[in-house]
């Protein structure tokens, strides 16, 4: 912020217009799919989003929000076919390829998080070279998805549904507010925890840390959870304590954020890999088909 001379709500704006990106443009994803397959639309994703990284480190205000935008168009896209990709290669396991590939969605963000500064420090490139870094995995997991991209492509097989079919069906809407409430309480502990707790009294490192113990309480609910919610008649329970775990841990933190606040952060961060998980494998079990 300080160096590109923005307000902290152009600060806040970064994350914002990737948000928002997320929704604008996650209707791009089956169109592509339905064009050039799954597996294909997964490696322009990967593509786009290592531009947008790139961009992103550029100088000036605008392309640092230009390039958010883009890398959120990229995500937003990923973020819908993934679910398709598990059901189309997958099907027989797909709790377990859910479980690995949202916790490596977790894990890669908290990392990310954790390493920004000792990259800086170690490389000396500054923030703009170590936001560049981010495109490598992206570029790395491109290559790798080469074969599978243009190898042979299953047919799509009418593509998607037509979309007020999809507005006519109940789980439809069920699933679309309670992914909803997962992102809106997702983000908020993002941007504000750390705040809480500092109001509260606890140092910044301290609120740092804490946020940590959330991110590995979220990758441990993101492992286990799928696995056995695929094996059940119904997900309704597991639901259902997503949900109780994420309203526990945030009314911990708002009435006792300085009594064993690792506690709440662990029930949090249990809640809300959980609902993330879950939102996703449903997603993936109730689908007829990978376009669908």
């Amino acid at each position: 912020m300080t160096d590109v001379g923005l307000t902290p709500a152009g600060g806040g704006a970064i994350t914002t217009v990737m948000v928002v990106c997320l929704g604008l443009f996650g209707p791009v994803a089956p169109l592509l799919a339905r064009r050039i397959g799954l597996d294909r639309t997964l490696l322009v994703a990967l593509l786009i989003l290592a531009a947008g990284v790139v961009i992103r480190s550029l100088d000036g205000a605008p392309v640092l929000y230009t390039g958010a935008a883009i890398a959120g168009t990229a995500i937003a896209i990923m973020n819908v076919i993934m679910p398709g990709v598990v059901k189309q290669h997958f099907p027989e396991k797909a709790g377990l390829l859910t479980a690995i590939y949202v916790s490596a969605l977790v894990g890669g963000a908290a990392a990310a998080s954790a390493l920004a500064i000792p990259m800086e420090h170690l490389t000396g490139y500054g923030w703009r070279g170590v936001s560049a870094l981010v495109a490598v995995p992206a570029v790395a997991a491109a290559v790798l998805w080469l074969p599978q991209a243009f190898g042979r492509q299953s047919a799509p097989a009418n593509g998607p549904r037509p979309f007020r079919a999809l507005m006519r069906s109940p789980v439809t809407w069920k699933l679309t507010a309670f992914m909803g409430i997962q992102s809106l309480t997702f983000y908020v502990m993002l941007a504000w925890l750390p705040t809480i707790f500092q109001e509260a009294g606890l140092p910044a490192d301290h609120a740092g840390f804490l946020l940590a113990i959330s991110n590995l309480a979220q990758v441990a609910a993101t492992l286990a959870v799928p696995v056995h919610a695929e094996r059940s008649r119904t997900q309704v329970p597991h639901v259902t304590g997503a949900a109780l775990l994420t309203v526990a841990g945030y009314l911990g933190v708002l009435l006792a954020p300085t009594t064993v606040p690792w506690l709440w952060m662990i029930v949090l961060g249990l809640g809300q890999g959980a609902s993330l998980a879950l939102a996703l494998l449903i997603i993936t079990l109730r689908a007829p088909t990978p376009p669908r």
